[in-house]
């Protein structure tokens, strides 16, 4: 054939005994390293020169042959789709092109290329030998691509080729540090506790339920009754071991380019150098992936292959399936889908399905509440710059809010409106000629809503009849004495009461809203109407719930205290300290550790408001004991919750109080005639006077005294019977004649002075 050229015999055997003598010749990864005058001087020690070179041309020609390749290949993967939108990535293949028809494809202009080319894809410039590393690499992740797949998913060792390949790139682009620190390591300090993964792992229990019967009735006329899939649990050890060990969440992946999120948000990478970057990588390894990201993709690959057997059992009985070929094609669509890249049209319309579901069911499916929660967010990260204000505000935002969101779908209160402009829409549509008005108009969509209200709306009454009105709290009292009767109570807003624990509605996830709804219906409704109205007011009060609204409530707070015009000079100062201090001490102790001080201290400890390293010390176990036990408004010591309960639930769960006078001031409460139980210490003048006067030592002697003595006297006076004569506007009248009465003989026994005029 032309254009062939053989080696001699006798110089072909000179080269296989050099080979077999350990010369580079034959290792061909070191002939790739070598510049082509070295390769030329290699084969020149065993050939004559002509022949060196001939050979090392045909090696080079090959190798440029890979070359282009290994580079297309990485091109191809690299660009994201808006850069290949942009024609990016389409410029990257013509340069690699223009390269080789040019003749200039050579190792060493394929390494300023790959300059040129991570240039433009991570906004930095390598050096060369990073080049030829991201060039190794982007081979080895081809490599690993080809190895044999599991029948659920590629290979687990190119996921971690594809880690270490990621992390590398990151590495060579470093977050600045004060990014890290504000974005990262104080986000992911005040999420460290176990009562964090705690609320998302039960919340997401309540929500795999009320969803999987959600789907069974939305498809149970083209399912019928299911039978659990035997390649489900094979599939759910797969995306778990995926993500032990990467971190990728290979069920919610669109394409192989995804990278990894934590509950549905990007995260800040902190790869690079230095301390602060190294911890920056522990705490997103321990919070971010283990605490709270583990529980959400394993719910996620139940909701995924829950999802996928449905739809798979549905679409082999569409195509007229029975007996072994029905169950037989149900496997095999079950397991195409569940591929990252399916085979079949069916297999990706069912995996884009059940993608949308496992998102779902998790929380973390894109919804205009989360929407405008992750606007609010990046405002204030905009705003403040690497100090991400925003993401230590709002440490997560997209799961809370959609929580809120799928909430109100359960409750049904938005659906009377949704009807409405859908009818509306239909009409417009029929006038215009339209047949399929209605169907089009009252979609699938439509449906899910209708079948979560019926769900939730069912399920949320069923519960309620298990509480009376008074086992209910709402959001936080408005009123002083209000704020007194629920720490007399020791009870916390938005919760219920069982057995003998208040219990926070975060752990009833979606179905919080119906249920508030009707508890609220319950509590204040008086008539059918008003109980409707009470209904929708409950319902709609989860909405300001959602993460962003409180935050900038709070910081409109905040300003007002800091203003000048209405703070002296020294207030002011007082006020800056404690918000830099308690900021600061919120995002670098982690929660945990707070945790385990309060479950390691029998008392809460009583600590003023201004006093800002107190409230610092407050978080650091034993050290928190150098404070005075808080006492409540009868002088007794307030008690923890204990060591599990702080560690597990934190303020989540509270211990009911059982004395039959804080009953009776529920009771009155209820009634609309609360007396002023109030904390002296923070609605009167002569007492704050008082404090000045005697100093704090006589004046908690003061404090204590006079609570004992009120609680002694008010149950004197709650179990005789002209009290329990008097109908209850006179019976608040007589506590509150009883307290003010005891405040003036104790406020004199303390030695108070009336100030001069």
């Amino acid at each position: 054939m032309a254009g062939i050229v053989c080696i001699p015999l006798e110089q072909a055997q000179i080269l296989k005994q050099a080979i077999r003598d350990g010369s580079p010749i034959g290792k061909i990864d070191q002939l790739y390293g070598m510049t082509s005058k070295e390769r030329k001087a290699e084969f020149n020690k065993h050939l004559p020169k002509e022949m060196a070179s001939f050979i090392n041309t045909g090696f080079e020609q090959a190798m440029i042959s890979n070359q282009k390749t290994a580079l297309k290949n990485w091109v191809m993967r690299t660009f994201n789709p808006e850069q290949i939108k942009t024609g990016h990535q389409k410029s990257a293949l013509e340069k690699i092109e223009k390269l080789d028809s040019e003749g200039l494809l050579t190792p060493e202009n394929a390494d300023s290329f790959l300059e040129d080319l991570v240039a433009d894809r991570l906004g930095i410039t390598v050096t060369g030998e990073q080049a030829k590393t991201i060039s190794d690499m982007s081979k080895s992740l081809t490599e690993k691509a080809k190895l044999p797949p599991s029948k659920y998913g590629i290979d687990i060792e190119y996921w971690k080729e594809k880690r270490k390949y990621e992390d590398y790139l990151q590495s060579l682009s470093p977050t600045p540090k004060l990014k890290v620190a504000s974005s990262v390591i104080a986000r992911a300090t005040m999420l460290f506790s176990l009562k964090s993964p705690l609320v998302n792992i039960e919340s997401n229990t309540v929500q795999a339920i009320s969803e999987g019967f959600a789907r069974r009735l939305e498809n149970l006329k083209s399912t019928g009754l299911l039978k659990p899939n035997k390649e489900a649990l094979g599939y759910f050890k797969y995306v778990m071991k995926v993500y032990n060990e990467t971190g990728y969440d290979v069920t919610r992946m669109i394409s192989l380019s995804d990278g990894s999120k934590a509950l549905g948000e990007d995260i800040i990478h902190s790869q690079g150098k230095g301390a602060v970057r190294k911890l920056g990588r522990i705490y997103t390894d321990i919070v971010f992936k283990k605490l709270m990201t583990t529980p959400d993709v394993a719910f996620a690959s139940m909701h995924f292959a829950d999802s996928a057997n449905i739809f798979a059992i549905a679409q082999a009985r569409s195509e007229g399936l029975s007996g072994d070929a029905l169950n037989t094609r149900i496997n095999e669509l079950f397991l195409d889908s569940v591929q990252i890249e399916p085979n079949s049209i069916e297999g990706k319309m069912i995996r884009e399905k059940s993608r949308l579901e496992a998102e779902r069911g998790t929380y973390t499916n894109e919804n205009n509440y989360s929407a405008v929660a992750l606007q609010i967010r990046k405002a204030l990260n905009q705003a403040s710059g690497d100090l991400r204000l925003g993401d230590n505000l709002m440490p997560f935002v997209k799961v809370p809010a959609t929580v809120i969101g799928t909430s109100l779908d359960y409750s049904g209160v938005l659906l009377p409106i949704e009807t409405l402009a859908r009818l509306k829409d239909v009409i417009n549509a029929k006038k215009d000629g339209d047949p399929d008005a209605f169907k089009n108009a009252f979609d699938r969509k439509y449906i899910r809503k209708v079948t979560r209200a019926g769900i939730g709306i069912t399920v949320a009454f069923i519960l309620s009849s298990m509480f009376k009105p008074e086992d209910f709290i709402g959001e936080y009292p408005t009123t002083e004495k209000e704020r007194e009767l629920l720490k007399l109570k020791n009870a916390s807003e938005n919760s219920i009461r069982i057995g003998n624990k208040w219990i926070s509605l975060d752990y009833f996830g979606a179905l919080s809203a119906p249920f508030v709804g009707i508890m609220y219906a319950k509590k204040y409704g008086k008539n059918p109407l008003d109980k409707i109205l009470r209904y929708a007011q409950g319902s709609l009060i989860q909405a300001s719930r959602i993460p962003g609204f409180r935050q900038f409530y709070d910081i409109y707070g905040m300003l007002e205290d800091l203003n000048p015009a209405k703070t002296s000079p020294e207030e002011l100062k007082q006020s800056a300290l404690k918000f830099v201090v308690d900021f600061f001490r919120a995002r670098t102790i982690p929660a945990i550790i707070s945790d385990f001080g309060k479950g390691t201290d029998k008392y809460i400890r009583d600590v003023e408001k201004n006093d800002v390293m107190g409230l610092l010390l407050q978080s650091i176990p034993e050290v928190r004991k150098l404070y005075p036990e808080k006492l409540n408004i009868f002088g007794e010591k307030v008690e923890g919750e204990g060591f599990w309960s702080s560690m597990l639930f934190g303020r989540r769960v509270k211990t009911a109080s059982t004395d039959p006078l804080v009953s009776e001031l529920q009771r009155l409460s209820e009634a609309g005639q609360l007396p002023s139980v109030t904390d002296v210490s923070k609605t009167s003048p002569r007492a704050k006077l008082l404090k000045e006067q005697i100093g704090d030592e006589d004046y908690r002697k003061f404090y204590e005294r006079f609570g004992i003595e009120f609680k002694l006297r008010l149950i004197r006076l709650v179990d005789s019977g002209e009290y329990k004569r008097l109908d209850d506007e006179k019976k608040k009248e007589e506590i509150n004649s009883l307290k003010n009465d005891l405040f003036d003989k104790e406020l004199k026994r303390a030695g108070y002075k009336k100030p001069k005029k």
